[in-house]
């Protein structure tokens, strides 16, 4: 969303295709910014989000083999830090740093943040013994949270929700947590004018805002984790209906989202490339040509943000 602005009938919105190229203008009743570590570039009031870094490491199950998730607090500033079992590795993470790069840049695990995981796992797991070497992949996402303006250290910030309106009339709504999804989803209708105030404290009070036991049906058992597919057969399945529903536009968007090779398998997955390309070719209508570029995309993004930093 390049620009908006208000208007008699409502809001004007400019924005930019980033993937086909040019503009686009529409009209809107209502917007909402709604876009996380990148609010305050749309919100037109002062800065409220102050962005945080977590970052994960991955290591093989047969390297540290854990079936239950494990809180253990660091040894260096008493953070409780997970341990647990994901898609057949075991993540350990995460941690919680003012990121102060572009939030237009995808994250990275630092060096230092490394050697603090690896830290807090030999201390409290020394029989693994961990090193660098162990692990197959690091993983870090931007936090949205709310800044209290105090200076606190970041792990002590507040992770609640805000809802608030600058001067161009859109309204905003950043941090929270997905666990109250449909809390902050009231706020922003009784923010729009949506809903009165009598509606929002009925909907507050209704007991199945708080069930979280929805399921959705993955087909071809696609929620199962990758490193533990038998064959490449199971694989092309998945991707197969992968490609002609979820929207794919780049290979790491198929390698790092949705099935998560590049994050599970070493080397970014490079194992199952082969099995990857005829089926981008034919769903995605890509050439050689295309695949090669895509490649060469792939393996920067890798090396950049899902590597072990040298």
């Amino acid at each position: 969303m390049n620009a908006v602005t208000k208007t008699s009938q409502g809001f004007a919105v400019t924005v930019e295709d980033t993937l086909a190229g040019g503009t686009v203008e529409f009209s809107a009743k209502q917007v909402v910014n709604a876009t996380g570590a990148w609010a305050d570039l749309l919100s037109a009031t002062n800065a409220k989000v102050r962005p945080q870094r977590g970052s994960h490491i991955f290591i093989s199950a047969s390297r540290l083999p854990i079936h239950d998730c494990l809180t253990v607090m660091h040894p260096d500033d008493d953070r409780p830090v997970f341990i647990y079992p994901w898609k057949g590795q075991t993540c350990i993470g995460t941690t919680d740093l003012d990121h102060r790069e572009s939030v237009n840049v995808e994250p990275h695990c630092t060096s230092a943040e490394i050697d603090y995981l690896l830290k807090v796992a030999n201390k409290q797991l020394p029989s693994a013994s961990l090193t660098r070497a162990d692990i197959i992949s690091t993983m870090a996402g931007v936090r949205p949270i709310i800044g209290s303006g105090t200076g606190n250290d970041p792990s002590k910030e507040r992770r609640d929700h805000l809802v608030w309106t600058g001067s161009n009339g859109v309204v905003s709504v950043s941090g929270g947590k997905l666990t109250t999804f449909r809390l902050i989803a009231l706020d922003v209708l009784h923010a729009l004018g949506t809903i009165s105030d009598k509606q929002l404290k009925e909907a507050q009070n209704n007991r199945k805002l708080r069930c979280f036991n929805h399921r959705v049906e993955d087909p071809c058992n696609l929620s199962a984790p990758l490193a533990q597919v038998p064959s490449n057969d199971d694989l092309k399945t998945q991707v197969e209906w992968i490609l002609q529903n979820e929207m794919v536009q780049h290979l790491d968007d198929l390698m790092l989202r949705r099935v998560r090779a590049g994050n599970m398998l070493p080397e970014g997955g490079a194992s199952v490339l082969d099995v990857i390309k005829p089926l981008c070719m034919q769903y995605l209508v890509w050439d050689e040509s295309r695949w090669q570029q895509e490649l060469a995309r792939y393996h920067q993004v890798i090396a950049s943000s899902y590597s072990v930093p040298a």
